[in-house]
């Protein structure tokens, strides 16, 4: 979250317009007289929308629901086709009107439009990334909701699933976590912030441009008992979903789960797409009472808050030092298009375009064979514990 809200990114505001819809939505489910509640959760999923538009998406899925539940009730059926005449009403307006208007047409671009493009134009291709994509998601989401697994194992526990049929799960996630990684896919896979067990690699030019420098990581020894153990939670978690799926909270969370996830898996696989689902998971987690665990709960939590705090001071650590060195190139009159500081820094204060090939000062985590080591600043990585460095190399020789 801290990422994104530094750059020009957008989940911060989304994520909490969409918990505010997610609020009135749900409490309106369990109060239906309550008329007022899904009238706020229309509007904050409406501003929400406004921000991203995937959005539109918790008004459609909640009034599809509501018209199978009162599919008897004529009255309430044709309110429910009203919220949704008007959440298509605004969408037209916003994508056909709205962006014209505004002269932002080339930034913008129409998310149902890609989608039916990909789907009609490549379909081999649209079906390969629904798969791939969507097993990333499930697995990543097991490893994010890990603090859960002793609590979840509990649950199944307590409602009669057998140790041998866990067991079988274990192994069967064992044996899914070596079927991925003889395919050539490594947790965490691409897009993650764990790819090489650091914050913020991606946002200088040796990531994108350069896939052959050497970064730290983890071993893949490392890596796949993390698969294993987060396949194994995934699981869990979606069978206790399923256990639960008769309630209508439970069943308006699997249609927003199943319906993001089949409209952005159309475009690149990054941690920030899935934020949506991770947080629609927990709310419909939170709706089932779970049993208390030992002492053994707190240690997955304990090492994600490690993560957490460690990598958010990481980025902060060298984020500062970068912007801090920039700004004294450019005082000793070094032009801001001859620098290239990161796509965060060239695009808020160089206005030039990230990895510039004119540049002439490159900020870089790798030394790169033919470029010159100008400086480097150095720093202390509470993430993976160990002294780095940031190089400034020169321009291209």
């Amino acid at each position: 979250f801290f990422l994104s809200s530094f750059s020009f990114m957008t989940e911060v505001p989304f994520m909490a317009l969409v918990s505010m819809a997610l609020f009135y939505y749900v409490r309106h489910l369990r109060e239906p007289s309550a008329v007022w509640t899904r009238i706020a959760g229309f509007l904050f999923a409406i501003l929400a929308f406004m921000i991203r538009q995937p959005a539109i998406l918790l008004i459609f899925t909640f009034e599809v629901l509501q018209i199978w539940k009162y599919r008897r009730n004529w009255k309430k059926t044709t309110g429910s086709v009203g919220f949704m005449l008007a959440a298509l009403g605004i969408y037209i307006l916003v994508d056909r009107v709205l962006m014209n208007y505004l002269e932002v047409g080339q930034q913008y671009q129409s998310v149902v439009q890609v989608y039916f493009s990909v789907l009609t134009d490549y379909p081999i291709d649209f079906i390969y990334r629904q798969v791939k994509y969507n097993v990333y998601t499930v697995i990543m989401s097991g490893f994010y909701l890990s603090p859960l697994l002793m609590s979840l194992y509990a649950l199944l526990k307590g409602k009669g699933v057998a140790n041998k049929h866990l067991t079988i799960w274990l192994g069967t996630a064992f044996i899914l976590a070596l079927l991925i990684w003889f395919a050539g896919h490594t947790f965490p896979y691409n897009g993650s912030i764990f790819k090489n067990f650091t914050l913020g690699v991606s946002l200088l030019l040796d990531w994108t441009w350069w896939p052959n420098q050497t970064l730290p990581s983890l071993s893949d020894w490392v890596w796949i008992p993390v698969s294993v153990v987060s396949i194994f939670c995934s699981g869990l978690i979606f069978y206790s979903l399923w256990q639960s799926r008769t309630r209508s909270v439970i069943q308006w969370m699997l249609m927003l789960v199943v319906s993001y996830q089949l409209l952005m898996t159309i475009f690149s696989f990054t941690d920030r797409y899935f934020i949506w689902t991770l947080f629609v998971l927990l709310v419909a987690l939170a709706t089932i009472p779970m049993p208390r665990v030992s002492w053994a709960f707190y240690i997955p939590l304990l090492l994600l808050m490690y993560l957490s705090i460690a990598g958010t001071k990481d980025y902060l650590e060298w984020n500062r030092l970068v912007k801090e060195r920039y700004s004294a190139l450019v005082e000793q009159g070094i032009s801001p298009q001859k620098i290239d500081a990161g796509m965060p820094i060239n695009s808020h204060f160089s206005d030039i375009h990230p990895w510039t090939p004119n540049a002439t000062h490159v900020f870089s985590f790798t030394k790169v064979d033919n470029r010159q080591i100008r400086d480097s600043i150095s720093f202390f990585r509470y993430l993976s514990l160990e002294q780095d460095q940031i190089y400034i190399l020169s321009g291209e020789q």
